[in-house]
C-alpha cells in the first residue's frame, strides 16, 4: 500500500503543527494489536479542530483501499484526496493516535465523507 501513497519517510507532525479534522495524514499504526489496523496507511482525522491544537493524541479513523461498503464511506482519489485509488474509510476502527505517529499529511476529505463516517459510529455507539 505504501508505493501507492509516495514514500514513506519518517517526519512526525511537531507539537504546535496544525492538524485539521478532515485531514489526510500518513501514520504509523505499529504496533498493534489483534483485530487492528496496522502498517502505515492514510487516515483521516476526525477530533474537532479546538481539540486538536491542544491535545497529545487525536482521533483518527484509517482509510483503506478496499470498496466502500454500508460501514465504511467512499473516499475518492484526486488531488484534494491525495489519494491514487478510490478509498474508503473505516468508522469502527477509530482510534486516538500520538502526534508522533502522524509521518506527512496527503489531503483532506470532503465534509460529506466526515459527517457519513461520523453518524456510522453514532449509530453504532447510540444504536438505531
Amino acid at each position: 500500500m505504501g508505493a501507492r501513497y509516495g514514500a514513506t519517510s519518517r517526519r512526525a507532525a511537531k507539537a504546535t503543527e496544525v492538524i485539521r479534522r478532515g485531514d489526510i495524514w500518513m501514520i504509523d499504526l505499529e504496533p498493534v494489536r489483534a483485530g487492528e489496523l496496522g502498517k502505515v496507511r492514510p487516515c483521516m482525522v476526525v477530533s474537532d479542530d479546538s481539540y486538536n491544537r491542544h491535545a497529545a493524541a487525536l482521533l483518527i479513523m484509517p482509510i483503506t483501499s478496499y470498496p466502500a461498503t454500508t460501514r465504511s464511506p467512499e473516499i475518492g482519489a484526486g488531488r484534494q484526496t491525495g489519494l491514487s485509488d478510490s478509498s474508503s474509510v473505516l468508522p469502527l476502527h477509530i482510534r486516538a493516535v500520538a502526534r508522533d505517529r502522524f509521518v506527512r499529511p496527503i489531503g483532506r476529505v470532503p465534509e460529506f465523507v466526515i459527517e457519513q463516517a461520523i453518524e456510522i459510529l453514532s449509530t453504532v455507539v447510540h444504536g438505531t
